[in-house]
C-alpha cells in the first residue's frame, strides 16, 4: 500500500494490526486501520453556508513527502557521567519527548537520562525525534567515553525526518460579490508508515 487514498479504503490491507500497543499512539483505535489520527476542527454550520453560497470552488492539491532543508543538521552528544546518568545534547525541538523515548526504547528509569537542550537552528518540523542519539548511547556505553555525532547532508537526506506527503482538498463557498461564506479543508498526511486523516473544518 503506498497511496494514503486507497491505504484509507476499507478493504485495503491493515499495515500495522498491532497499532494498539504501539507507545505514543495518541488514542486506541476501536478497530486498526491504516488511518491512526483523525482530528476535525470546526466553527458555525458548514452545511449552512454552503447552501447560501452562490459559487463553490473545489480543488486538490498534492505535495511530496520532501526533507526541510534546514542549514544546521541533526547532532549529538551522549555522555554516561560518574552518577551512571545519561546525559545528553542534541539538536531536539522536543527534549522531553525524545527523553521518553529513550526511556522506553532503553529500558532506563527517567530520572536516569538528562536531556540538555541546544540551540537547533532550522527545524520546519524535521527535528522532533531521537534520531541518533539511541547509536550514541549505546556506542558512548561500550566506549566508556562521550560519543558526538553529527550528521552530514548526505546522511540527513537517508535518515532525516522529512515532511510527510500530504493530499489537500479544499471547498470554498462565496457570494457573487467575493465573500466567504463557507470553507472546508480536508488535509491527509501520509505519515510513514501508515496514513493519517486530518480533517479542518471552518
Amino acid at each position: 500500500v503506498f497511496d494514503a487514498l486507497e491505504a484509507m479504503d476499507a478493504d485495503a490491507p491493515v499495515l500495522h494490526p498491532e497499532v494498539n500497543s504501539y507507545i505514543g499512539l495518541p488514542k486506541p483505535l476501536e478497530k486498526p486501520s491504516n488511518i491512526f489520527v483523525k482530528d476535525t476542527w470546526s466553527k458555525g454550520n458548514i452545511d449552512e453556508g454552503f447552501s447560501l453560497s452562490e459559487v463553490i470552488v473545489e480543488n486538490t492539491f498534492t505535495t511530496p513527502r520532501v526533507h526541510q532543508a534546514y542549514l544546521e543538521t541533526h547532532s549529538c552528544l551522549v555522555w554516561i557521567d560518574q552518577q551512571d546518568r545519561v546525559q545528553v545534547w542534541t539538536s531536539s525541538k522536543v527534549p522531553y519527548a525524545v527523553r521518553e523515548q529513550l526511556s522506553h526504547a532503553l529500558g532506563l528509569p527517567l530520572e536516569r537520562i538528562r536531556l540538555n537542550p541546544v540551540q537547533i537552528g532550522g527545524d520546519f518540523g524535521g527535528k522532533g525525534s531521537a534520531m541518533d542519539v539511541p547509536l550514541s548511547y549505546f556506542l558512548a556505553v561500550r566506549a566508556s567515553r562521550p560519543v558526538k555525532m553529527v550528521m552530514d547532508y548526505i546522511e540527513e537526506f537517508m535518515a532525516g525526518n522529512p515532511r510527510h506527503a500530504a493530499v489537500v482538498q479544499l471547498k470554498t463557498g462565496l457570494k457573487q460579490d467575493g465573500t466567504i461564506v463557507a470553507h472546508q479543508a480536508r488535509v491527509i498526511f501520509t505519515a510513514a508508515p501508515m496514513a493519517v486523516s486530518n480533517q479542518l473544518l471552518a
